[in-house]
């Protein structure tokens, strides 16, 4: 599911939803009759996007994805790390030598 990493966390997603509203709405209020400047409009959208995407707790998913992502990382830099094929193979080596007592458990 390689195409879920091009989902923005749901954080952006609602900063920009709503940047995207404060425009739509002065557009509407524009056509109304009630002028307001776009360039007003166009220096407000980072606070208003900004401070509504404070405001949204993050998904409990996307903390986990962040936190899986941190413990690959700093699995890589393991000597014997999976991610490696060398370290694959000492990981596969440990797991079917026989225990110490002779045991196959």
């Amino acid at each position: 599911m390689k195409w879920k990493k091009w989902i923005p966390d749901r954080k952006v997603l609602s900063g920009g939803l709503a940047s995207l509203a404060a425009f739509l709405i002065a557009a509407a209020l524009n056509a109304a009759g009630i002028p307001i400047e776009y360039a007003d409009v166009a220096v407000a959208m980072p606070f208003i996007g900004g401070a509504v995407a404070y405001l949204i707790p993050a998904a409990a998913v996307d903390t986990a994805r962040h936190l899986h992502d941190g413990i690959i990382e700093l699995a890589v830099l393991l000597p014997e790390s999976a991610a490696t094929a060398e370290g694959a193979q000492r990981v596969a080596e440990k797991a079917l030598a026989p225990f110490p007592d002779g045991s196959a458990r």
